[in-house]
C-alpha cells in the first residue's frame, strides 16, 4: 500500500530477506491457505488498483486515509485497519511530526514520457533511467535499437521498451514518437506524450509553469539554440523552381563557399537579408543539415499530400533547423501529427528539420493548434557541455530554462547523474544550489 503513496514523493519500497528463524507449532495447512485466500485471488487486481489510483488529497496524512478507505471500500481490508490508521496518523500529528519534510514530486499521472534512444545501451542503465524518470511519470517507455534478447529481458524486469529504428537517430525519433502516440491516442487517462532524449532533463517547475500537472493544450518543442541574427526564421520552397532562387539551392548544395547572387534582397519578399551573409551562416554553421533537409523538403511540396499545409502562395514554408531532443503532443492531435510526420519521413526530412516543419504546419492549419517554445539549457563549449558549468551558468539567466542537454549517465556516472537529476527536475536530493552542482 506504501509504494502507491510513495511514489509521490521518490521513495521506493525494499524488499530484503527475513532475519529471523521461524520454530512451527503444529497447524491446519488447509486452514491456512483458506486464510490466505485473498493473496491468490485478489493480488492482481489489488495491483491494477494501486498503480492506477489518482489521490485527490494534497499531504501524506491525507492521502494515507483516502487510501485505506478506498481499499476498505473494495474489500481489501477490515473498518478496523481504517480506524487503526487513522489512529496511527493522529498520534504522529500529536508528536509533531513533520510530514512536511518530505518533499512531493509533482507526478504525472496524465502524460506518458517516451524515452528515446539512438544507439543500443547497458542493460541496468536502461532499468536505472527507466526507475528514475517513473518517480516523475506514471506510464515510462524506452524505445531503440535494442535487440530482441536485451527486449524481452526489460520487459521481464517491468520496463516498458520498444525496437526502435537503426538509424543513429536521423529519423526513427519522429517514428517511434507516432507509434507512441498511436498507442495512447484512445487513452481516456492519457493526455499527452513527451518525447525525449535520453540524455535530456526536465526542470518539472518550468514545463509545468507552477501548475501540479503539465498542461497539455499547446504542443511544446524545445527553443533555437542558434539564434543567428543573419539568418531569417524561416524559408520558403516553390514548386517552380526554375529561377536563381533554385540555383542559389543547388549552389549551397555542392558545398561553394562563394556566391554572386543578389537576389533576395527585394524587401517585398520573405526574405530580408543578404545572400552572402545567408551563405556565409549556412557554409559555418549548417551546410551539412540542408543536405538532409532541403532536397527531402522539395520533395514534399512536389507531393500531393502535402497541399493542405503549404502556404496561401503554394509555396511550403520551412523554419530553420533547431536541437530537437524534445517535443510534446497532445493526443487529441496524435493522427494530424502522424499523417504529417509520415510524409515527411516518407522523404527523409533529417529529425531537427522535421520536428519544427512538424509544429509549424499544426501551427497554421491544423485547428485549435498552439505552439510553445521552453527554453534549452545547452552550450558547444567543450569545457562545460554536459556538466555542472553549462547547468550552473544556465540557472543564473533572468529566465531559466525548461530542458538541460545533454547530461550522459554514461559519462557522469549513476550517482551523480542521480543527484543531478533530483536537482534539475525538482531542486530536491544531495544538491541544494547552484554552488553545490558546480562541484561535479
Amino acid at each position: 500500500f506504501s509504494e502507491a503513496i510513495f511514489q509521490e514523493y521518490g521513495l521506493q519500497v525494499a524488499f530484503l530477506p527475513p532475519d529471523i528463524t521461524q520454530k512451527r507449532n503444529p497447524h491446519d495447512l488447509m486452514a491456512d491457505m483458506d486464510a490466505e485466500r485473498d493473496l491468490y485471488h485478489k493480488t492482481s487486481a489489488l495491483i491494477d488498483f494501486l498503480t492506477n489510483w489518482i489521490p485527490q488529497t494534497e499531504t501524506i496524512p491525507g492521502r494515507m486515509e483516502e487510501l485505506w478507505i478506498a481499499l476498505y471500500e473494495r474489500g481489501y481490508i477490515e473498518e478496523e485497519d481504517v480506524r487503526l490508521v487513522q489512529l496511527w496518523l493522529s498520534a504522529l500529528v500529536e508528536a509533531g511530526y513533520d510530514f512536511n519534510r518530505m518533499r512531493r514530486h509533482d507526478r504525472q499521472h496524465h502524460v506518458v514520457l517516451m524515452g528515446q534512444y539512438n544507439y543500443d545501451h547497458d542493460i541496468n542503465k536502461l532499468k536505472f533511467w527507466t526507475q528514475k524518470w517513473r518517480e516523475i511519470f506514471d506510464v515510462v517507455e524506452v524505445r531503440g535499437p535494442f535487440p530482441d534478447d536485451k527486449l524481452q529481458t526489460l520487459r521481464a524486469a517491468g520496463v516498458n521498451a520498444h525496437k526502435g529504428g537503426e538509424d543513429n537517430g536521423y529519423f526513427s525519433p519522429v517514428m517511434n514518437f507516432w507509434s507512441s502516440l498511436l498507442t495512447y491516442s484512445e487513452n481516456p487517462r492519457i493526455e499527452g506524450v513527451i518525447y525525449l532524449h535520453d540524455d535530456a532533463m526536465l526542470d518539472m517547475g518550468q514545463l509545468t509553469q507552477g501548475h501540479y500537472q503539465i498542461p497539455t493544450n499547446r504542443i511544446m518543442l524545445s527553443g533555437n539554440p542558434i539564434n543567428d541574427p543573419t539568418l531569417p526564421s524561416y524559408y520558403t520552397l516553390y514548386k517552380n523552381e526554375t529561377s536563381a532562387q533554385h540555383d542559389l539551392y543547388e549552389y549551397i548544395f555542392k558545398g561553394m563557399t562563394d556566391a554572386e547572387y543578389k537576389i533576395f534582397d527585394n524587401p517585398e519578399t520573405k526574405y530580408h537579408y543578404t545572400t552572402d551573409a545567408l551563405l556565409k551562416a549556412l557554409n559555418e554553421r549548417a551546410s551539412w543539415l540542408w543536405i538532409r533537409c532541403v532536397p527531402q523538403q522539395f520533395a514534399v511540396l512536389h507531393d500531393p499530400r502535402s497541399a493542405p499545409y503549404l502556404d496561401a502562395d503554394g509555396g511550403l514554408g520551412c523554419p530553420y533547423f533547431h536541437q530537437s531532443d524534445f517535443m510534446f503532443i497532445p493526443t487529441r492531435l496524435a493522427r494530424q501529427f502522424t499523417e504529417i510526420a509520415q510524409l515527411l519521413m516518407e522523404k527523409s526530412v533529417f529529425l531537427e528539420c522535421a520536428i519544427p516543419q512538424i509544429a509549424k504546419m499544426m501551427l497554421e492549419h491544423v485547428d485549435g493548434t498552439e505552439v510553445r517554445t521552453i527554453n534549452l539549457c545547452t552550450t558547444w563549449n567543450g569545457t562545460k557541455r554536459g556538466k555542472s558549468l553549462m547547468i550552473s551558468d544556465c540557472m543564473r539567466e533572468e529566465e531559466l530554462p525548461s530542458m538541460y542537454h545533454p547530461l550522459k549517465v554514461n559519462l557522469l556516472g549513476e550517482r551523480v547523474w542521480d543527484d543531478v537529476f533530483d536537482f534539475v527536475t525538482h531542486r530536491n536530493g544531495r544538491f541544494q544550489n547552484i554552488d553545490q552542482v558546480e562541484t561535479f
